[in-house]
């Protein structure tokens, strides 16, 4: 009797040996899915808070925003002044009702190679 347990508990050991191995490579993607997202995510807050920030330099009718938000941003997002656009800028003669608005890009590269294009934009009034 003590024989006949021992043999069905050796094959059990097997068929969860070859159950783990089956769904352990679908766990270990989903792992590191949620890690690649989650590193999208965070540039992508960062690349948003550096367009609310530029917005706001160019509805103050600064000229020199651009090096003042390479020199801000983040050096884990690699942000160079062509990654920056001023969609809209304010001049001197700017009123409250016009509209600074900033947009930075950035691409970015999930551990499996594949890219996307990242894209953070801010609107802010004139002289505001």
């Amino acid at each position: 009797m003590r024989l006949r347990s021992l043999r069905c508990a050796a094959r059990d050991r097997g068929a969860a040996a070859v159950e783990f191995a089956l769904v352990l490579p679908l766990l270990v993607a989903l792992v590191f899915g949620l890690i690649d997202f989650g590193r999208a995510y965070n540039q992508q807050i960062s690349l948003t808070q550096l367009a609310r920030e530029g917005a706001r330099l160019v509805s103050l009718n600064k000229t020199d925003y651009v090096a003042r938000m390479v020199a801000a941003a983040p050096s884990s997002l690699g942000i160079t002044a062509s990654n920056i656009t001023a969609v809209t800028v304010c001049s001197a003669t700017s009123t409250a009702a016009g509209d600074a608005t900033v947009k930075v890009t950035k691409t970015f590269t999930f551990i499996v190679g594949a890219t996307m294009t990242l894209t953070g934009k801010a609107t802010m009034p004139c002289l505001g």
